[in-house]
């Protein structure tokens, strides 16, 4: 335990084993595989934090050609030639038998790529690794356009309080065409923050989900298909759940919708904060 005033109020960090996550606020040091720090300060609040944040694109591919070994051409062009990132392929999309998910590539142009057996599941996005596969392609595959879930990160048991929050930052790119392409944020599997993208190449997002003074209640962003977020305004009803975070519970990022398989969608950047609040 370790005591530091600021701002006229004493903050107390205390160490918890029993609530594993990632080390809080400004730098108190901790052991993140065991536990984490509980900040609070002596007027009863808590520290927010960062529960999750990363660079790394995830780019839900169009349709395209798989050659041997991981060989990507042919796909609709990228904004950029990503140096890594991860793309969702469908099944048997590097070779027969191969399953569905996201796989890390590294890109040589805007339209072909190497995809490498190096996956992400869940948890904070790492740099793949380049393992080669040893395969024969498909040739030709359909791009996936819906269902398909992202980055998925745990929240905590009991990490809001029941007045606190959850703040999530996007940044998206699209193939600028008028084709809806639709994405969520999710609470568990409730949906708390909607946004979709129409006629344009890059766009931000600041959504929050709030705790409503119990921790089983939550309100988020409209309900719309447009975009969420600091100045959006809309006749549509707010999104609300029930889930319970008093137990832990997933934040993801959900890809509803991509009307034609021969567009990209791509998560550039995301952070996922919580704001703690008793």
């Amino acid at each position: 335990m370790s005591n530091i005033i600021r701002g006229g109020l004493v903050r107390t960090s205390i160490f918890n084993p029993d609530n594993p996550g990632p080390i809080g606020g400004d730098g108190v040091s901790g052991t993140p595989s065991t536990g984490r720090f509980t900040e609070l300060y002596s007027n009863g609040s808590r520290v927010p934090y960062v529960l999750c944040q990363s660079g790394i694109a995830f780019i839900l591919l169009s349709s395209g050609t798989m050659g041997n070994n991981g060989a990507l051409t042919g796909i609709t062009a990228l904004p950029i030639a990503y140096t890594g990132a991860y793309v969702y392929l469908p099944a048997n999309a590097i070779f027969s038998g191969s399953t569905a998910g996201w796989y890390w590539c590294s890109f040589s142009s805007t339209t072909a790529g190497t995809v490498y057996n190096s996956t992400y599941t869940t948890g904070q996005p790492a740099v793949g690794t380049p393992t080669p596969f040893v395969s024969t392609g498909p040739g030709a595959f359909t791009g996936a356009a819906a269902g398909i879930q992202g980055p998925t990160i745990t929240l905590p048991a009991n990490a809001m309080g029941a007045n606190g929050s959850i703040r999530i930052r996007s940044m998206l790119s699209a193939t600028n065409n008028a084709n809806l392409k639709v994405f969520y944020w999710r609470l568990g599997t409730s949906i708390m923050a909607p946004g979709a993208t129409i006629s344009t190449l890059n766009s931000s997002h600041i959504a929050t989900i709030y705790n409503r003074g119990v921790s089983s209640r939550q309100i988020g962003e409209i309900n719309t298909g447009a975009y969420y977020g600091v100045g959006t305004g809309s006749t549509a009803a707010r999104l609300t759940s029930t889930v319970d975070t008093t137990a832990a519970v997933s934040v993801n990022f959900y890809i509803s919708d991509k009307a034609v398989a021969t567009d990209n969608y791509i998560l550039e950047a995301f952070s996922v904060e919580v704001l703690p609040c008793a």
